[in-house]
């Protein structure tokens, strides 16, 4: 999973690229997500080091001590990567629908519930236990936290804010001038969110299961684990696919450029058996003067139509900015090696 996040935070840094678009607090946000992600992963293999995946009778007493230390770092990283993750896409999302006055309103107004989310949470999981080395050390005096209850707490409130993220921008998606087509994609690329929330949902109740052996840490967190490691990077994923359009049709052009060379290379011959039939029909026109400015019926509509042709084939629609940007603008590649075109007045659209 690290190594999917990581091509297609690569591929959003391209698409920023290839528009020529610069770097915004969006695009920060999910870099730091990233970071945060890969930072948990290094503390998962530094905990499997420690004994993560062995029954804690089998770990030594120092190696449990680190364990718990590890999970209580690898909490905070994990609500720090869903922290950025939903910041980033909501400025997104800003940036986009700036224009909607209404819009920017929600936009700030879940902003400042994931914030609020994010400090709550982020203390509870510091001081569940206190003192704090009483999570690892429980000689100490002091007391700890129902685990359960709040985990139950962060968990509910982080899918009702994921669900408010990905409905929020719908209603406008289906307001703009799209052909029905586009508007059925944006909202499936939206609706890819539901991955992660189906995730959430699932780490949950794999945590309550597992939660009645924790007595057996070491062994009994794997799962959760596993599942919170998947969570992070299907939100990091998702953050990113709205935006990574320019490099598709990057991708769609160059195929369809390679194509149309082929199809070239193929009609080669065709092109030279037509040659020598031209220069038979000139020797029939100059033994035939009286015929001389008669010209095949149908030849001229034949040209233009394989001309119209070859530039319906090279249309290529891109919009101006984001994946669902309704700005469109049209481009037109002709290549100046083909034939067909030499003779032509066609002029290039740019």
């Amino acid at each position: 999973m690290a190594i999917l996040t990581i091509i297609f935070f690569l591929l959003r840094v391209l698409a920023r690229h290839l528009k020529k678009q610069r770097f915004w607090w969006d695009d920060a946000l999910i870099a730091a997500a990233l970071i945060c992600r890969l930072s948990i992963g290094g503390v998962y293999l530094t905990m499997v080091q420690k004994g993560l995946g062995k029954h804690a009778i089998d770990v030594p007493q120092d190696d449990l001590i680190a364990v718990n230390k590890l999970l209580l770092a690898s909490d905070l990283l994990y609500i720090l990567t869903l922290f950025f993750t939903k910041l980033s896409v909501l400025l997104m999302q800003h940036r986009i629908f700036d224009v909607a006055t209404h819009f920017r309103r929600w936009v700030l107004g879940l902003g400042f519930l994931v914030t609020t989310w994010f400090i709550a949470f982020f203390f509870i999981l510091i001081f569940t236990c206190v003192p704090v080395q009483k999570r690892w050390d429980t000689d100490l005096r002091g007391h700890c936290a129902n685990r359960v209850s709040g985990s139950i707490a962060s968990s509910v409130t982080n899918i009702a804010s994921d669900i408010a993220i990905i409905i929020l921008p719908l209603p406008h998606i289906w307001r703009l001038q799209l052909r029905l087509s586009e508007k059925v994609l944006l909202t499936l690329i939206f609706g890819l969110g539901l991955f992660v929330i189906f995730t959430s949902i699932f780490r949950l109740f794999v945590f309550l299961d597992h939660e009645l052996i924790s007595s057996d840490i070491t062994y009994s967190l794997v799962w959760v684990i596993a599942w919170s490691d998947i969570e992070t990077g299907m939100g990091i994923i998702c953050a990113c696919l709205p935006t990574l359009r320019p490099v598709f049709l990057c991708i769609k052009k160059a195929v369809s450029t390679s194509s149309f060379i082929r199809s070239l290379q193929r009609s080669a011959p065709s092109n030279s058996h037509s040659t020598e039939n031209t220069l038979s029909s000139a020797e029939f026109s100059h033994a035939h003067p009286a015929g001389s400015d008669r010209q095949p019926c149908g030849s001229g509509n034949m040209k233009a139509s394989t001309v119209q042709q070859q530039r319906s084939n090279h249309r290529l629609y891109s919009l101006d900015d984001d994946l669902f940007n309704p700005s469109v603008e049209l481009s037109l590649e002709v290549i100046d090696h083909n034939p067909l075109f030499k003779d032509s007045q066609i002029e290039r659209v740019v």
